[in-house]
């Protein structure tokens, strides 16, 4: 269960194994976080916050477990190794501390401890949606009638003197597309090898960006030990275990009627010889080919869980969250982005230069709409 592993963390910091001594070190811990977090950015509209001074940018120096670190707020690494390493965010000995206080806002933290207390309730819970995010883009793209052109193939982009000219692929020959501006969501590595101008305030930004590589695969088995409709594989986390499973849901056992009581858990988890269908995430640094991800996959199951009958009916692997080095995010790298977001025609977007979530990416776009909006009053 996910709570032993955050009081099994907890309680070395306490010397006591008192549940509510350790809950009750826990909460004034967040309090302290969320009241520090404020006091350092204050209150602003969505995921990034203003520009900090000096003087804070250097408070939040190096990785975010040093910061923990220096502010003595070790109690909540349980929690941040669950919302941040456990989503693919970077462990929070090597991810800058800055990613750490953008993901990990006082709302979240307020939730997340609402949460411990089972006391959270709207707007302060947590959810998923019962059929994803793409039945949502769906119906905007339905209601919005939006010309989306997929499986495009830029070969090149050009700055203009009033527009951006993309060079794209038709069969054999280039054709040229016209805009009066361009935004641009991919990762900011292939904005530098599709530019035909790029600047080098650009390339000094943007180079420094490094992904991490998330696999998900969709697996049927039977046999497995469960438990729950959601596991989390901290073995693999703490250790770093490259392409290591580090997560699993079902969708199925999350809609199983009474799943959320003791006796809803205790049946989804006996009917181990029923087909249990469940999509499998696994992390690492490097890329590593298809066959080899499987192969770890599987060794973690039928070896580790004594699975049977399994098979790997889809897998994708893509890079996943490009970020900088706590080096170059001390050196306000976000806020360097915003300030030449627009020149030459060109809006950088997507989680390159937010973060890589939906919200995030989201609350950034609206941060340059309001730009915009600025730019064109």
């Amino acid at each position: 269960m996910l709570s032993q592993f955050i009081w099994g963390r907890v309680a070395p910091l306490t010397n006591s194994t008192n549940p509510k001594a350790n809950l009750g070190f826990l909460l004034k811990t967040a309090i302290h976080y969320v009241e520090l977090h404020k006091q350092m950015f204050g209150d602003y509209e969505g995921d990034l916050m203003l520009r900090p001074d000096e003087d804070v940018m250097f408070r939040i120096r190096g990785t975010f477990l040093e910061y923990l670190k220096r502010e003595n707020m070790l109690a909540l690494v349980p929690v941040f190794k669950l919302s941040n390493e456990l989503q693919g965010y970077g462990h929070l000995d090597e991810v800058s501390a800055l990613y750490g206080l953008i993901w990990n806002n006082p709302k979240f933290v307020i939730t997340l401890a609402l949460r411990a207390l089972k006391q959270d309730k709207d707007p302060l819970s947590v959810y998923v949606l019962r059929d994803g995010f793409e039945k949502i883009w769906k119906n905007i793209l339905q209601k919005e009638n939006l010309d989306i052109r997929f499986n495009t193939d830029i070969y090149s982009i050009t700055r203009l003197q009033n527009r951006v000219e993309l060079k794209i692929w038709k069969g054999s020959y280039l054709k040229p597309e016209h805009c009066d501006f361009m935004i641009w969501t991919p990762p900011m590595s292939d904005l530098l090898r599709t530019l035909t101008d790029t600047r080098h305030e650009e390339y000094n930004l943007f180079k420094g960006l490094k992904p991490e590589f998330l696999t998900a695969s969709l697996v049927d088995m039977r046999n497995s030990v469960r438990n729950g409709p959601y596991s989390a594989f901290m073995y693999n986390l703490d250790r770093k275990v490259e392409g290591g499973v580090t997560g699993e849901a079902s969708m199925m056992g999350f809609l199983t009627p009474d799943i959320g009581t003791p006796e809803g858990i205790a049946e989804y988890n006996g009917n181990q010889s029923q087909l249990l269908t469940i999509s499998v995430l696994q992390l690492g640094k490097e890329f590593q080919d298809e066959k080899t991800l499987n192969q770890i996959l599987q060794d973690h199951y039928t070896k580790g869980f004594n699975a049977t009958d399994l098979e790997i009916l889809n897998t994708i692997t893509w890079p996943y969250f490009p970020r900088w080095s706590s080096e170059e995010t001390g050196q306000a790298r976000h806020w360097q982005v915003f300030n030449m977001q627009g020149k030459q025609k060109v809006w950088y977007a997507g989680s390159s230069v937010s973060f890589e979530s939906i919200c995030g990416v989201m609350e950034y776009n609206n941060l340059l709409l309001r730009k915009m909006n600025n730019i064109n009053h």
